[in-house]
């Protein structure tokens, strides 16, 4: 398995914070979905929090993902149309 590193930006007014909330209101949640999209089911695990409302310009996130995603500015575009218009991703590292 091969570990990436996420960094990505949101506007805030859309979720109840950055954690995973009950509803599926949270940025976690929204990434987590959006990685899904891509057959990636692995926790999402994110670096920092935030409340309601609140945006964030430099947020990162890691979680394991399949071998076969080589092509990590693919998978950065591929994010990017599962999550906009609230989370953009700014780059994908492997770590």
């Amino acid at each position: 398995m091969m570990k990436i590193k996420i960094i990505f930006s949101y506007d805030g007014s859309a979720f109840l914070g950055s954690a995973t909330q009950p509803h599926k209101k949270g940025v976690q949640d929204a990434l987590s979905g959006a990685l899904s999209h891509l057959g990636i089911v692995s926790p999402l695990l994110m670096a920092s929090r935030t409340d309601k409302g609140v945006h964030a310009s430099y947020a990162v996130a890691s979680v394991e993902c399949g071998d076969y995603f080589t092509n990590l500015e693919y998978l950065q575009k591929q994010l990017n149309k599962f999550s906009h218009p609230f989370i953009h991703i700014k780059k994908i590292e492997k770590v």
